[in-house]
């Protein structure tokens, strides 16, 4: 499920990010499946992933893949299935 939120201050999206997966309620089926999070540059993924340690104890199964690399292998896959 795509989840939007929206501020100017990195902050703010970085707590709400936290709170997000806190309260992520995953069922057994997709509970080792990563957790994709968008991000304009390797920079914010590596601030993020610090943000999320910190907040929580622990930053595992997150990936932080770029809209343009996300999008690419959505396509890939739908076009181009096993």
């Amino acid at each position: 499920m795509l989840h939007l939120v929206q501020s100017n201050k990195m902050e703010v999206l970085a707590a709400q990010l936290c709170q997000q997966i806190a309260n992520d309620s995953r069922t057994l089926d997709n509970l080792f499946a990563p957790q994709p999070i968008w991000v304009q540059s390797p920079g914010m993924a590596q601030w993020l992933k610090l943000k999320v340690a910190e907040s929580l104890g622990i930053a595992a199964n997150l990936e932080f893949p770029l809209p343009s690399s996300f999008i690419w292998n959505q396509l890939y896959q739908r076009l181009l299935p096993d």
